[in-house]
């Protein structure tokens, strides 16, 4: 088996997507216990200038799991093209196809404290009282997801079925869910294709189940066609790059992601 069948010795396409992600509840991702004079007991993670973090390595699991949850795929075995992992047959580990980029809020954000009780389970009353920093509903953050070497459909059918979760309230982000914390809504911004030449070729196994297969990219005046099947719309074009860059229309993106999925799960409840 050909290392360039897996790994990312050649860049054959890589895929830029530019996201928002808004809490629609308090949102807390901790950062351990608190160590400073008048520091919360739990406070949040931020940069060094205070801004809030949403880490990518967090983001990356939730997107794992739960797509292994409701398309009822085995993490280990299925997914690690994707994401990464050790993958019996194979000499060394797979590299992640997907990078999650940190999101990080669009302002400094104050301290805000909310104050929480803990039950003893064996009196039934309060064990102890402690304060737990939060971002307020309402505060934007800004970050990426790069993919590399997976199909375009592939890596929309994932964004589709990702970001309809977290809207609907299915999953959370951060701690303290069961508290009504973690609420949020994920918003494409922007789709960027990077292609070495407008007719691209490649064997793979990066992908849903894993499983050689050969993608056929082209790119005529107004569409990216993967396969002969999916078609994806450009809205701007930009080859003054070392690759020919290509920003897809949003729609079209996330519509060929909705019967992505739809084509997933007929196959896993088949």
């Amino acid at each position: 088996m050909s290392n360039s069948s897996i790994y990312f010795k050649t860049y054959y396409i890589i895929t830029k997507i530019s996201a928002k992600i808004t809490n629609l509840s308090p949102l807390r991702v901790g950062a351990g216990k608190g160590q400073k004079i008048g520091e919360p007991d739990l406070p949040i993670l931020r940069t060094q200038d205070g801004y809030a973090v949403i880490p990518g390595s967090s983001l990356k699991g939730i997107v794992r799991n739960n797509l292994a949850r409701f398309l009822m795929l085995d993490a280990e075995k299925e997914l690690s093209y994707v994401f990464g992992g050790n993958i019996d047959g194979e000499e060394m580990p797979i590299g992640s196809s997907l990078i999650f980029n940190d999101f990080v809020s669009n302002k400094i954000i104050d301290t805000y404290e909310r104050s929480h009780i803990r039950i003893n389970l064996a009196t039934g009353g309060v064990k102890n009282l402690f304060q737990v920093e939060y971002v307020p509903e309402g505060n934007e953050f800004y970050g990426s997801i790069l993919g590399r070497n997976i199909s375009i459909s592939d890596i929309s059918g994932i964004v589709y079925m990702i970001s309809n979760l977290l809207n609907l309230g299915i999953i959370r982000v951060g701690g303290f869910k069961s508290r009504g914390y973690g609420i949020v809504k994920l918003d494409v911004e922007n789709v960027q294709i990077l292609l070495p030449s407008t007719n691209v070729k490649y064997k793979t196994k990066i992908g849903i189940k894993g499983g050689e297969r050969e993608i056929n990219i082209t790119v005529n005046q107004n569409e990216i066609i993967e396969n002969n099947k999916y078609k994806f719309k450009i809205e701007k074009v930009d080859n003054n790059l070392f690759m020919n860059s290509y920003i897809l229309n949003k729609d079209s993106f996330i519509s060929v992601g909705k019967e992505v999925v739809k084509e997933w799960q007929a196959t896993t409840h088949a």
